[in-house]
């Protein structure tokens, strides 16, 4: 790959400690806080976004906020220590609506913009459309955030993250992980539904060929974002899927890599 591009990855999730990290092969991968900023840099990647997850899921009901307040101080931290770098990202919970709208306006006061990605099955939740989850999305639009979820599951689930997404119009609404056939489907539904709707091609993003030239196809370059799901997945993988696909133009990678990031996080 002889051409260098700048890359922003919209979907990570960086780690202070291996207790953190959701790597499934961390011994075979020498990470760590600092050589994951230098790795990724060597790769063209500028700046990253996401959420801190930690390993395994809360044992009891009373844990589970205590874990999203830690993951989000973490994410805070660790964007401190990148010098600019990461560009955190923070949870919120539906059983939690107080809280989270709490956490949200706390956010906004630091700057901080991006909620995501959310995992529901890391937090014992599941329910997109849950009318809790909605009240703190209306505290979400209110203060201009986006939120990036785990769009994968089943057609209940599916469903589900539809009615979110047209209930929400006005809030920018990034789903991860575009694949192939229902959960396509679905991506499309909800892009004929909002015109804030994006997705980030972590995951499955690049799985089939020709699936990036179909996302572009079918919604426009402008609605693309870069990532990785690092450090789940190889980002090599991802900036390759991206940097050698010969069935998209060099201005179409432009806006995948960093111009649509650039301008959805107001950079």
């Amino acid at each position: 790959m002889e051409k260098k591009y700048r890359i922003i990855d919209f979907h990570t999730h960086p780690f202070p400690t291996n207790d953190y990290n959701i790597c499934s092969h961390i011994d075979n991968c020498n990470m760590s806080e600092q050589n994951t900023i230098t790795d990724l840099k060597k790769l063209g990647i500028e700046k990253i976004c996401g959420s801190v997850i930690k390993k395994g899921t809360s044992t009891s009901d009373t844990d589970i906020w205590q874990d999203i307040l830690d993951m989000n101080n973490q994410a805070l931290e660790l964007a401190k220590r990148s010098n600019g770098f990461y560009i955190p990202g923070f949870h919120v919970h539906p059983e939690y609506v107080k809280e989270s709208i709490a956490e949200i306006e706390r956010m906004n006061k630091l700057g901080v913009k991006l909620i995501g990605e959310l995992v529901p099955y890391h937090h014992r939740w599941s329910d997109y459309s849950d009318k809790r989850f909605f009240e703190i999305l209306e505290a979400a639009e209110h203060y201009k955030m986006i939120l990036n979820f785990h769009a994968l599951g089943v057609e209940e689930t599916f469903l589900q993250m539809d009615e979110m997404v047209k209930r929400f119009k006005n809030l920018t609404i990034v789903g991860a992980h575009p694949s192939e056939g229902a959960c396509l489907k679905h991506h499309r539904i909800r892009f004929e539904t909002s015109d804030n709707y994006y997705v980030d091609l972590s995951g499955g993003g690049l799985f089939r060929h020709g699936l990036l030239r179909h996302l572009i196809d079918d919604y426009g370059k402008e609605k693309i974002l870069f990532g990785s799901d690092y450090p789940t997945c190889n980002p090599a993988m991802f900036v390759g899927g991206v940097a050698l696909d010969f069935l998209i133009t060099e201005e179409e990678k432009e806006y995948v890599f960093y111009k649509n990031a650039e301008r959805l996080l107001g950079l």
